[in-house]
């Protein structure tokens, strides 16, 4: 999927995920941003909550990555959490043009953000438990976003949420709409399209690692 400096946000189906808010899931790609275009843009990703609604996003900016907890109905948002020591900051940006494995682990309660492998942001606490949902949000950035997988985590039924993926298994992602905040001619304008995402499938590697990770932090 790339996007060209468009203000666009595309909805994944994940209806047929059969996920339910109380489950955990990671959510894991690879992101490019080749031209942010402004200090307050990149790339970000509702993980939970509603379309047009309330919704939790990751978001990889530039001077920041945040955990952004937002109403898409009013545009109203509140800062959860943000990082300027693991991975960016105003002094010492990401590279552009750089590939960047992102990770998203989100259990009912929390959510940990993982890139290349290292842990940006762990086990931040969310304030309400919410559905699965799956975004891509371009802001005004040139952007591309690949091998796009969600991945069921099995918990380990302390209650404790945290993610303990000893069985697992790729779901099926299917990307059905592309929306522009500005025109709906907007989107077309994308180099891509979330349409032509395939489903994807195959057996889960590494989400042991993500929770040793995620404990170890």
């Amino acid at each position: 999927i790339a996007l060209s400096g468009e203000k666009a946000t595309g909805y994944f189906d994940v209806s047929k995920t059969g996920l339910k808010a109380e489950d955990t899931y990671v959510f894991r790609s690879t992101i490019n941003i080749t031209n942010p275009n402004d200090q307050w843009s990149g790339v970000g990703f509702h993980i939970r909550g509603e379309k047009d609604g309330k919704v939790y996003t990751v978001a990889i900016q530039q001077e920041a990555v945040y955990i952004l907890d937002r109403d898409l109905k009013t545009g109203a948002f509140q800062v959860v959490t943000f990082d300027t020591e693991h991975f960016t900051n105003k002094d010492e940006p990401y590279t552009t043009g750089k590939d960047y494995t992102l990770e998203i682990v989100t259990s009912p309660d929390k959510i940990s953000v993982f890139i290349d492998g290292k842990a940006v942001l762990a086990n931040v606490e969310l304030a309400e438990k919410r559905t699965p949902l799956l975004a891509l949000e371009s802001g005004v950035a040139d952007v591309s976003v690949k091998d796009i997988t969600l991945y069921n985590v099995l918990p380990d039924g302390s209650g404790t949420g945290k993610p303990n993926p000893e069985t697992g298994a790729a779901l099926p992602v299917v990307a059905v709409t592309v929306a522009a905040a500005a025109a709906v001619g907007a989107a077309e304008k994308a180099r891509g399209s979330l349409s032509n995402l395939p489903n994807v499938g195959g057996a889960f590697c590494s989400a042991h690692a993500l929770s040793e990770r995620i404990k170890n932090v």
